[in-house]
């Protein structure tokens, strides 16, 4: 595995439905693999998807994963289909 520049991985907060709230025009977001967090202060579900928008539209409809209103995306260019995987 070779060594990450941190400058190249992106953690921005997103909305409920998925878009992203701070927006940097040179980022691929939408096109992007990336790990998904959501969470309050007692609860943090993990998750990683291609398709941030239908995923979270899909938890929004889960009771228990509805009320984790903090959510933040970890993206980069480098990350592939298997997002664990770079």
């Amino acid at each position: 595995m070779s060594e990450l520049d941190i400058k190249e991985v992106h953690i921005v907060p997103v909305g409920s439905a998925g878009e992203v709230k701070d927006t940097d025009s040179k980022l691929d977001f939408y096109n992007s693999a990336l790990v998904y967090l959501l969470n309050d202060k007692r609860s943090i579900y993990i998750g990683e998807s291609i398709d941030i928008k239908n995923r979270f539209s899909s938890h929004n409809r889960h009771d228990s994963k509805k009320d984790l209103l903090i959510r933040h995306a970890i993206y980069s260019h480098l990350f592939n289909k298997s997002v664990p995987y770079i």
